[in-house]
């Protein structure tokens, strides 16, 4: 075991304490046991969780249950953040593409000064930055609609 727990720090990752017996699987025979509710996260989602009420939601009961409803808790918080952090794409990239047309108009009339010169590559950075989600967001969509929609990797299809 303690090579394992090597191998998990070696990965930059840490294995989340969880509360209850020390293995949650066991075969009928005895010799077979495994526990698996172990979680392996890395620093930086151990941080979001944190950040976005892990520990502070109380749920009480059997430690499934509790699983079950902090993640349920989280993907409501995820679901705010998803919404605030990409829910307006479109609106965020035409007000980029303005503020870089309004410092190009003042560039040709009366050149920049450094400071805007700064402005100006930072404004196209977040612009290509939300293309590019604009465009990850476009293929899921079209793999989500192929699965639903596709082939069900038929002897037709290869």
């Amino acid at each position: 075991m303690l090579g394992c727990q090597g191998f998990i720090e070696d990965l930059d990752m840490i294995d989340l304490l969880l509360l209850g017996h020390r293995f949650t699987w066991y075969n009928s025979n005895g010799r077979s046991m495994s526990r698996i509710d172990r979680v392996l996260v890395s620093p930086e989602w151990l941080e979001l969780w944190g950040a976005y009420g892990w520990r502070e939601q109380e749920v009480t009961g059997w430690m499934g249950f509790v699983l079950k409803g902090k993640l349920r808790g989280l993907k409501v918080r995820l679901k705010e953040w998803n919404k605030v952090e990409f829910g307006n794409v479109e609106g965020r990239m035409k007000k980029l593409v303005e503020d870089i047309q309004d410092l190009d108009v003042r560039g040709e009339i009366m050149g920049l000064a450094p400071h805007e010169v700064n402005l100006r590559k930072a404004l196209f950075e977040e612009f290509w930055k939300l293309q590019k989600f604009k465009e990850a967001s476009i293929v899921q969509r079209s793999r989500s609609k192929w699965l639903s929609q596709g082939d069900a990797n038929s002897k037709f299809f290869h």
